[in-house]
């Protein structure tokens, strides 16, 4: 079915959980995959923080009794304890870079998997709503972002937080007075910069969108260039590829001004609560009751404050940024399979291959109905055929074989066994499958043949591939089998990547055979081999073809004709053709066709021949 309540309803859910929640969540559980890491990330960043405080407390002795009491002895010792604090918070910032980067690495790995696996278990209705270029790049800027936001919102809690309490510590000691004057500064800046949290979660979701829509679109123009320079699309594609990178850039302007807001307030803040002390401090010394040490220790403190807190409050922005990032992806994970088995489903039996439609029905959305109360039965051992108009409904049946979408109504039956109630790996095992659109994968010509077959010999690949008449072409290839395929398959023919995806279903060996215009990117003479090796299979499996090419659907000992979701008639070729009916109509059709195209092959006289008689 197309985009279901349940879908949006999981994806609300996600983004209206808890940020806390989440957050705790994603660090739960990649803390429990790398404790030490995160332990070692702590000790550093808390000795990064204390150092901080040390060094502000240490400006005291080096005021008061280095300064103006000239206690030359005392420097050296100040002046040691300088770079020893300076080289400890050096080789602890060095460490905790370190471990938060991995820590960092490690959730988007842990990420990617869960996400690239949950979207193996969707069934192709949450894809054929998707744009794949567009999920891929929403679900890369999101996992990226969190790793970045994840990695400084650890360090800022773990680093700022011991930073401040060390230097507020420090800061009491000295002058308490003064020291809650500066905790009600940081609080009015925590209060400021509440609004500016609350836009940040509306401006993550657009830029997110936007960077996934330029993503789409480059990935979409890299892979359909060929098209795009057919129909010389390129200026208008370049138009809308403009339009959508300038919208990416004013969504990036947007968050990059919000981010930036807290800045302004910090540093009024910051600028009050120092002119103030100056102006406390100089009345005081006027009067004579001022501590020079104290004073510049307390200064000191204050100003190292100002960097912290301004960290941990743009912290708090940020914060709502990976959250939301979170929650896009937690909505990509929540989504159910369509397709997911039943609790008690069993393991298909798969003998004889004998496929059972009755009664089916379906529809991609429910109010049109693709097919309806379609039944036939394809024998064990024989070729049946499906034959009609583009938009019958034929690659339908195929897919709801598959188990790709579930009936709406009706039984699919293999070998007695109702397809709903086994398990969806059993059931493809079963089924070899050769789609009309060849898709080949990343890799070696011999590695795409052995998908059909994991465990596959070299001797095996090669009999597949002699059987689908490819192995010639193959080894003619400089690196043979070996020979890397570009992407989808591009530095081959289309009928070389056709052959290629055939000898991966001989290979497979299983019972079903399914064949959805297989020999379309065939010339006649490669369709003449491939047809010899399909009749071959015939023999010893159940073989659905779903063909418009006569010399297919001659040979096969069942056709059935779909009109508008219905089957409309069925029988051998022979007794169609003398019908007069729906089949001796749709073969006229092809030889108008081959008339108009000034063919002349020998499928268009056997064909007229046919109809003659």
């Amino acid at each position: 079915m197309g985009s279901t309540e349940p879908d949006r309803l999981h994806a609300k859910d996600a983004m209206a959980e808890n940020g806390l929640r989440v957050f705790r969540r994603i660090i739960t559980e990649n803390f429990r995959e790398r404790p030490g890491t995160y332990g070692l990330a702590i000790v550093c960043l808390f000795v990064v923080g204390a150092s901080s405080g040390l060094l502000a407390w240490m400006v005291k002795d080096i005021v008061n009794e280095v300064l103006l009491a000239t206690d030359t002895g005392l420097i050296f010792w100040v002046a040691g304890g300088f770079v020893a604090a300076y080289i400890a918070r050096g080789l602890a910032g060095f460490l905790a870079k370190i471990s938060l980067g991995r820590i960092g690495n490690s959730i988007v790995a842990t990420y990617q998997e869960k996400v690239y696996n949950h979207l193996l278990t969707l069934g192709l209705d949450y894809f054929a709503k998707s744009r794949s270029g567009y999920l891929v790049g929403e679900i890369n800027e999101n996992i990226n972002s969190m790793r970045q936001m994840i990695v400084a919102v650890l360090s800022g809690i773990t680093r700022e937080t011991v930073t401040i309490i060390g230097l507020f510590a420090v800061m009491i000691a000295l002058e308490p007075q003064l020291t809650g004057i500066a905790v009600l500064v940081v609080i009015v800046g925590g209060l400021a910069t509440r609004n500016l949290i609350k836009r940040i979660k509306k401006q993550t979701v657009a830029l997110t969108g936007a960077v996934a829509r330029v993503a789409s679109r480059f990935q979409e123009t890299v892979s359909s260039m060929d098209i795009v320079k057919a129909f010389t699309l390129e200026t208008d594609f370049s138009k809308n590829a403009s339009e959508e990178i300038r919208r990416a850039e004013k969504a990036s302007n947007a968050a990059l001004r919000t981010d930036a807001a807290t800045g302004p307030v910090i540093e009024v803040l910051a600028g009050l609560s120092v002119g103030g002390l100056l102006i406390y401090v100089g009345l005081r010394a006027a009067g004579g009751d001022a501590d020079p040490g104290s004073f510049f220790a307390f200064l000191t403190a204050l100003i190292m404050l100002y960097d912290p807190v301004k960290r941990l409050l743009a912290l708090r922005v940020g914060f709502e940024r990976v959250v939301t990032n979170a929650r896009m992806i937690e909505g990509i994970l929540r989504t159910p399979p369509r397709q997911s088995d039943k609790p008690d489903a069993r393991q298909l039996k798969a003998r004889s291959g004998r496929v059972d439609f009755t009664g089916v029905s379906f529809g991609y959305d429910a109010a049109l109905p693709v097919v309806s109360d379609v039944s036939f039965v394809a024998e064990p051992a024989k070729i049946t055929a499906l034959v009609g108009a583009s938009g019958s409904g034929k690659t339908t049946l195929l897919s709801l074989l598959l188990r790709y979408y579930d009936a709406d109504a009706g039984t699919i039956m293999i070998d007695g066994q109702n397809i709903a109630d086994v398990t969806s790996d059993s059931l493809r095992s079963a089924i070899a499958y050769v789609s009309q659109s060849p898709i080949l994968f990343e890799g070696t010509i011999g590695q795409n043949i052995a998908f059909g077959k994991t465990t596959a010999t070299q001797e095996q690949i090669e009999r597949a591939a002699r059987a689908a008449y490819a192995h010639d072409f193959i080894v003619a290839l400089p690196m043979g089998y070996d020979t890397p395929l570009g992407e989808r398959g591009t530095n081959l023919s289309g009928g070389q990547r056709q052959r290629i995806s055939i000898a991966r279903a001989i290979l497979r060996d299983a019972p079903i055979l399914l064949l959805d215009e297989a020999t379309s990117a065939l010339d006649n003479e490669s369709e003449a081999k491939v047809q010899a090796a399909i009749d071959d299979l015939a023999g010893t499996r159940t073989t659905i073809v779903i063909a418009h090419r006569l010399s297919t659907i001659r040979s096969a000992d069942m056709i059935y004709v779909m009109a508008n979701g219905h089957i409309v008639e069925s029988g051998k070729h022979a007794q169609l053709m003398k019908a007069g009916g729906a089949y001796a109509q749709f073969q006229a059709g092809h030889l108008e066709m081959a008339a108009a195209n000034e063919t002349g092959d020998e499928q268009a006289q056997e064909l007229a021949e046919d109809l003659r008689a």
